[in-house]
């Protein structure tokens, strides 16, 4: 797998990298809009599954302590694995 530490064998179908400007939480968005997840439907909205300044937070430190830290984030968001590191939001087939 990529970064990440083992969560789903394979390769990701989706690989996107968190930009320096960007929030972690915008670039997992933007990783589902590239994986064809339907956001727009009535289905939940991200903040429904996670606490997304929790989440930006913890990303945010990580990656200023270190661009290779041990910092992963593995959680199903919409039927499907995600892999989330202070700099890659990685997507696997639908579960």
């Amino acid at each position: 797998m990529g970064e990440s530490g083992g969560h789903q064998a394979g390769t990701p179908v989706v690989c996107t990298e968190i930009r320096d400007d960007e929030l972690p939480s915008d670039a997992v968005l933007r990783a589902a809009d590239d994986a064809d997840v339907d956001l727009d439907s009535s289905g939940p909205l991200l903040y429904d599954y996670l606490d997304v300044d929790a989440l930006n937070r913890l990303l945010s430190v990580a990656r200023s302590q270190s661009r290779d830290g041990e910092c992963a984030v593995e959680i199903s968001l919409w039927g499907r694995p995600f892999v989330i590191t202070p700099t890659v939001v990685e997507i696997y087939d639908e579960e």
